[in-house]
């Protein structure tokens, strides 16, 4: 398994090649998280609604293998930082950036990871939600950014309250990972997150709310905001 440590965004990071700004992204802890996911479970076509400046798209990009096609949406790209220094990244990757408001956006074929970071306001979030279930599958992803906000809670309320078979199975605390409940991450969350994170994390079970859903695992993961050069030094020492 390739490190995050080791990719062309985390180098870019240190010298603000891409003037990447962790107040306004991202933490860094965030991106790895989400970079092993992808990698671990082999994603290969993969869907962001909320493309913004494309550091997530950028990690999304490096966390597949050649030949994956990664699709991105947002009500206005910006892509500055696309054409000047991204491409680079593209190799044999099949990239679409498509710019349209998310509920106008017609989702195809399966995809094996989502991640839902456009608009916060509940029924943006809902609809999100509900166009894209229809083409993910028993083992696809879901990734839902700012949990915690209040329009994003409610979403995520009213999606498990539809029964889809998805269920949360862990959060770094900024963003919350679905998986379909017949889908076994157990390796992930008990081997890969473990080894990786054994010092920077706490195992614990937990249902979400009120929901009776069993087996579910969060990672709380710790970081500092601050300065995530912190977690570039905790990367070195477990050496990932």
């Amino acid at each position: 398994m390739s490190k995050f440590s080791q990719t062309k965004l985390f180098e870019s990071m240190w010298d603000n090649t891409f003037g990447y700004d962790q107040t306004n992204t991202r933490s860094m802890t965030g991106l790895c998280l989400m970079y092993y996911v992808i990698q671990y479970f082999k994603s290969n076509n993969l869907l962001e609604i909320g493309y913004k400046h494309g550091t997530d798209f950028i990690a999304m990009m490096e966390a597949t293998e050649p030949g994956a096609t990664l699709t991105g949406v947002d009500i206005d790209l910006d892509l500055t930082r696309h054409d000047k220094y991204y491409t680079q990244f593209v190799g044999n990757r099949h990239v679409n950036l498509v710019e349209t408001p998310s509920q106008l956006f017609q989702p195809t074929g399966i995809y094996d990871f989502v991640l839902i970071d456009g608009c916060h306001d509940y029924p943006q979030v809902f609809i999100d939600l509900s166009l894209t279930i229809g083409h993910t599958d028993h083992n696809s992803i879901i990734m839902i950014d700012d949990h915690r906000w209040p329009g994003v809670d409610q979403a995520i309320d009213d999606f498990l309250a539809l029964d889809t078979g998805f269920v949360p199975f862990f959060s770094d605390g900024q963003a919350i990972y679905f998986h379909h409940q017949s889908h076994d991450a157990t390796d992930f969350l008990d081997q890969v997150l473990n080894d990786k994170f054994s010092d920077l994390a706490t195992l614990y079970n937990e249902d979400y709310k009120s929901y009776n859903v069993k087996t579910v695992k969060f990672w709380p993961t710790v970081w500092n905001d601050q300065d995530p050069r912190v977690f570039w030094l905790i990367c070195k020492r477990l050496k990932i």
